[in-house]
């Protein structure tokens, strides 16, 4: 039954009769196969050839990942394959597509510069700080429900449905803004993985870096979104088991020494732990970028809201999102010990960077094992959202970017051509390049989610109204959204320049992200005003200085028409 519904999808992607079809399934089986003797071979003889060379263990981790995801990644050979994973939205098929999807959706959201700014957020506000970083979770929710509306709508991904009610520039000026997004995951992920490899700058850490951003490239280039979602399942199963490991090392450490409840721990004595200063403040900062904007400036969570049928797409966001935001707070239990351990265990002093949470200095205070354990949990986590970065590059330089550039609107992904899926890998290639170089003058990693957040945070409120727009509106998505974005910049030029006093009128409260927290409140509550003012362009715009409307082509033939009737009648 399976195979002859995967022979009618084949059918009806490719147009084949039944004996053209088979002939090209038995070609695809032989490549598979070959694919798998070659890289069979060349892992083979690389793993003998570090043998020999007497690699130590941690720089093994890499080709092991490659090898096997590289190896069992399927051949994509067409465009439901590359671009739509083979996730179908036909009712049947929806166990499956629950399963791929929830797990895809929840582990591309607990990636390593996650983990690393969760982390570190718990050494500096407590569990308060896990809590905070766990608040941009909710954008699961949001995008679910918004993206829900547009596809019952007829919509098959968000450019298409920004270019149908805010026109092209808009269309353009948002893909390019995901085109930023894209390039931000692709180094604040290397910079994590690569510590663990090397200091700053070093070559054992460049060539982390470049290990890091090459191996989900390679099984993304063959297999692209199918690939992707099939590591996903896989990497899933490795977070889950690791950080158990991890979580029971720290648990014994503070059973073993009878440290205090780490939940309660308050890395800031004399600090309300519950308040604006104690990490509030951002909290209500996650609130309001996840919940109003953040989501939707993230392309691997939207692209995959629009996989699968719309329903079970709500209830894997759901389920991968209430997943994602428990691991987060866990994982902030790293840097929240890390800090307990710099002031309770003088041994702790030999590695400094633990009192902040730095994930790596607390995986060497825990031990070689738990260093390993961590090491393969951060490189996991970080191939997971580079492979679907990757695999979201390919669709927006492929049918979207190419396929507006020829035909003036995104190509729906079952409409792509083969030219589109090379350009698609092409431009995956050119971001990966770009986005490592960054990384000559870039090292926090925090800045690629609370400054980029704050600059795209009038994103949102255009395309939260999408579905209640009528007519056509450009007005309503340029200016909220350039408004945010000259926000954002002023914000962090006040940030990089603390005697800027200009930006001090928008602080709230006291805490460390009082300009962060007053920034985003001014922007969301003015960018939804700004989107409601000009959704009435379309009725304005139809309407003289007189209040009457003017007599276009249409009312002309519709006038005659109704002339002709009438006389008709007449007679």
């Amino acid at each position: 039954m399976e195979n002859q519904q995967n022979v009618e999808q084949a059918q009806k992607v490719t147009g084949f009769s039944d004996n053209k079809l088979i002939t090209a399934l038995k070609s695809v089986q032989r490549r598979q196969w070959a694919w798998y003797a070659c890289n069979l071979v060349f892992w083979g003889a690389v793993f003998i050839g570090m043998g020999a060379g007497h690699v130590t263990q941690k720089w093994f981790w890499f080709p092991v990942y490659a090898a096997f995801f590289l190896t069992f990644s399927p051949l994509s050979t067409d465009n439901f394959t590359f671009f739509k994973g083979k996730l179908s939205e036909d009712s049947d098929k929806q166990l499956s597509s629950f399963g791929y999807l929830t797990c895809s959706s929840f582990v591309t959201w607990v990636f390593a510069k996650s983990i690393y700014n969760s982390a570190k957020l718990g050494a500096s506000y407590g569990i308060v700080g896990g809590l905070a970083y766990s608040a941009w979770y909710s954008s699961f929710t949001c995008v679910s429900v918004v993206i829900y509306r547009l596809r019952l709508k007829g919509y098959k991904s968000l450019p298409e449905a920004i270019n149908d009610k805010y026109g092209p520039m808009a269309c353009i000026s948002f893909m390019l803004a995901i085109v930023y997004r894209l390039y931000q995951e692709v180094w604040s992920n290397q910079i994590v993985v690569a510590s663990f490899y090397g200091v700053f700058g070093e070559k054992s850490w460049w060539l982390a870096v470049a290990l890091t951003i090459i191996t989900p490239a390679l099984y993304v280039l063959v297999g692209g979104m199918r690939a992707s979602m099939v590591s996903d399942v896989w990497q899933c199963l490795f977070e889950v088991a690791l950080l158990i490991g991890v979580l029971g090392t720290i648990g014994t450490v503070l059973h073993s020494n009878h440290w205090p409840n780490i939940f309660t721990w308050n890395p800031k004595p004399g600090v309300e732990m519950y308040s604006l200063k104690g990490g509030i403040d951002v909290l209500i900062v996650g609130l309001l970028q996840g919940g109003f904007s953040y989501g939707f400036f993230d392309p691997v969570l939207t692209d995959r809201a629009f996989l699968a049928e719309p329903k079970t797409m709500v209830k894997s966001y759901f389920v991968g999102g209430c997943l994602a935001t428990l691991f987060i707070i866990f994982y902030s239990l790293v840097g929240i010990f890390g800090n307990m351990a710099y002031k309770l265990d003088p041994r702790a002093k030999l590695f400094p960077k633990i009192k902040g949470g730095e994930v790596s200095a607390v995986a060497a205070y825990l031990g070689p094992d738990a260093y390993a354990a961590v090491n393969i949990l951060m490189l996991a986590s970080s191939l997971s959202v580079l492979d679907s970065t990757m695999s979201s590059c390919a669709k927006l330089f492929g049918p979207e970017l190419y396929g507006f550039i020829k035909n003036g609107r995104p190509t729906k992904l079952m409409d792509a051509s083969q030219t589109e899926v090379w350009i698609g890998r092409l431009g995956l290639i050119v971001i990966a390049i770009v986005g490592t170089l960054t990384l000559k003058g870039e090292s926090n990693a925090f800045n690629a989610t609370s400054v980029s957040g704050t600059t795209v945070a009038g994103l949102g409120p255009p395309i939260i109204m999408l579905e209640f727009m009528q007519g056509y509106n450009p007005l309503a998505f340029h200016i909220p959204f350039w408004f945010g974005i000259c926000m954002g910049i002023a914000f962090q030029i006040a940030s990089s320049n603390p005697q800027w006093a200009v930006m001090n009128g928008f602080k709230v409260g006291y805490g460390g992200s009082s300009l962060l927290l007053g920034v985003n409140i001014f922007v969301i509550v003015v960018a939804f005003g700004l989107t409601y003012i000009f959704s009435f362009e379309h009725s304005l715009r139809n309407r003289d200085v007189s209040g009457f409307s003017p007599v276009t082509a249409c009312d002309v033939k519709v006038a005659d028409e109704e002339e002709k009737n009438e006389k008709s009648l007449q007679c």
